[in-house]
């Protein structure tokens, strides 16, 4: 589902999870015929319930949480992330932190901010069955994002941390330092985003 953000001065602006939904999912395409349409819809949105479910209950929302039907997932990835937090001990300094890259027309809501052994990270929670590639391009746009906004602060590392919704407990993390080179390949789908958006605009305006 497309996102956007409303920033004033600058107009709408889209999400960096919308723009990397440009990238290809090949083993998708598997899947989907697989199980069937009708199935993976209903699989998917199980897993966006359970995702929702964890991040409100992680960022204290209680007005947010919903009672989901699948509460043993639900359950299993919070034990994992209570476990990292007794592991790593993180101080976090916020929760769904807004970031808003004006030079490049992006936007972005970053899981937790937090001090971990004195270094200052940036941290994105996934529900997901694995780490997937585009997770890498995700956390880097936030990063120039939060750069942008604030060059005082850096980043020292980039953490995305899967909590397990099968295995309670049990957390896979993947530690990344900012990179250039991974942030031009972020660059070049928004490229191809904007591209065809601007094809969708003039589309619509033919009769």
């Amino acid at each position: 589902m497309s996102r956007y953000y409303d920033v004033e001065g600058v107009g709408q602006l889209p999400s960096v999870t919308t723009i990397l939904s440009m990238i290809s999912k090949p083993a998708l395409y598997g899947w989907y015929g697989k199980h069937g349409t009708a199935e993976c819809k209903r699989l998917l949105n199980v897993a966006e319930i359970v995702g929702q479910t964890v991040h409100n209950a992680i960022t204290m929302k209680p007005e947010k949480y919903i009672e989901a039907d699948y509460r043993e997932e639900v359950t299993a990835a919070l034990e994992c992330y209570h476990q990292f937090c007794e592991d790593f001990k993180p101080t976090f300094v916020a929760y769904e932190y807004q970031v808003i890259s004006k030079k490049h027309r992006y936007a972005g809501t970053v899981d937790a901010i937090a001090h971990i052994q004195k270094a200052h990270v940036l941290i994105d929670w996934k529900t997901s069955s694995a780490i997937y590639p585009e997770y890498e391009l995700q956390v880097e746009a936030y990063y120039r994002a939060y750069i942008e906004e604030t060059p005082d602060r850096n980043l020292k590392y980039l953490l995305i941390v899967r909590l397990s919704k099968d295995t309670p407990q049990s957390y896979e993390i993947k530690q990344l330092t900012p990179n250039l080179q991974r942030f031009k390949a972020f660059l070049g789908i928004k490229q191809l985003f904007d591209w065809y958006e601007t094809r969708k605009d003039k589309s619509h305006g033919k009769s």
